[in-house]
């Protein structure tokens, strides 16, 4: 079974690939190379994102275990205070939850947006080739 991304080997490849999608072309032939080029980064960018919903399903599921998991202590549940006391602590579970899942969210946010961004790309060079064929 391969391993696990990681949120920082997910971050790289997205750099690497925002940095490298940037393109030109001057022939039919050219532009549909271009064309091919994203294709494969469009697949490359699914498989990021991908990953990264894979690990933020792992986060969810360790926290739900947690909360399930929340029990009062025998003090607190004589002083009535049990249902409090879970409550309280489940909130701060949910709390921690969103805070380690807030650094994937925003990159699958970056990863659509890169998504976005070549989907653009596409548009302007079929563009380009549907005039410029002959």
């Amino acid at each position: 079974m391969p391993a696990r991304a990681t949120q920082r080997e997910c971050a790289d490849r997205l750099g690497i690939i925002r940095a490298t999608s940037v393109y030109a072309w001057g022939t039919v032939d050219e532009a549909q190379q271009r064309l091919a080029h994203i294709r494969l980064t469009q697949q490359e960018l699914r498989t990021i994102k991908s990953d990264l919903r894979l690990e933020m399903q792992h986060i969810r599921s360790d926290f739900t275990a947690q909360r399930a998991g929340v029990r009062a202590n025998g003090i607190s549940y004589v002083l009535r205070m049990a249902s409090r006391q879970r409550t309280l602590q489940r909130e701060q579970l949910r709390q921690k939850e969103l805070k380690q899942l807030a650094p994937f969210e925003q990159l699958v946010r970056e990863a659509d947006d890169i998504m976005h961004a070549l989907n653009r790309a596409k548009l302007d060079i079929d563009r380009w080739v549907t005039v410029n064929r002959r």
